[in-house]
């Protein structure tokens, strides 16, 4: 299930409806949009990044998707629509099936890496195409347009630092537990 958590019944559903813990619950509903993931008892939660889903593209802006899964769930949550997730969707409705709620999330997961990949590419073009105009003494307005350029691709190498980080401690992590979650997730 996927819920807008700017549409208040969505988010009284959440609250009160969810077959979730306590903690997934929260998760999902919590303004924090950190980069985290939890293992707790049989549910993993959290909150991920991805790209804005503008109208009919992609946007650049890297926004964040809430979700709890457990062994028959998978609840994911957004406060603006996203391109990961809308890539997804699109799969389901098209009759690709994910047997369990981990699957779904490694589909979602991977969307993301394609979705981040083609974003990365694009800022490499982008940054191509000034340095080809300085190069040919046509800088006009390069200075700015590398520097738009620039901070994106900080804001998103510092959004991809932490999603690696927080996968290798997830996958160091010697408890039974997430050994099972994360050889479910593979």
């Amino acid at each position: 299930m996927h819920f807008n958590l700017s549409n208040r019944r969505c988010h009284d559903w959440l609250a009160g409806s969810a077959a979730l813990s306590d903690v997934a619950r929260e998760t999902l509903l919590d303004a924090d949009e950190h980069i985290r993931l939890d293992i707790f008892d049989e549910e993993i939660a959290g909150v991920l990044p991805d790209l804005r889903q503008e109208f009919i593209q992609e946007g650049d802006d890297l926004v964040r998707v809430h979700f709890a899964i457990s062994s028959k769930l998978m609840i994911t949550a957004r406060r603006k629509p996203l391109r990961a997730i809308e890539l997804t969707r699109r799969a389901l409705d098209s009759g690709r099936k994910f047997p369990t709620p981990v699957s779904l999330f490694d589909a979602i997961v991977d969307q993301f890496a394609d979705v981040i990949g083609r974003y990365s590419a694009s800022l490499g073009d982008e940054l191509d195409i000034v340095e080809n105009h300085v190069l040919h003494d046509e800088i006009d307005d390069e200075r700015l347009r590398l520097g738009r350029v620039r901070l994106r691709a900080i804001r998103t190498r510092r959004q991809l630092s932490q999603i690696r980080a927080l996968f290798h401690r997830m996958e160091t992590r010697e408890d039974v537990e997430s050994e099972i979650l994360l050889s479910a997730m593979r």
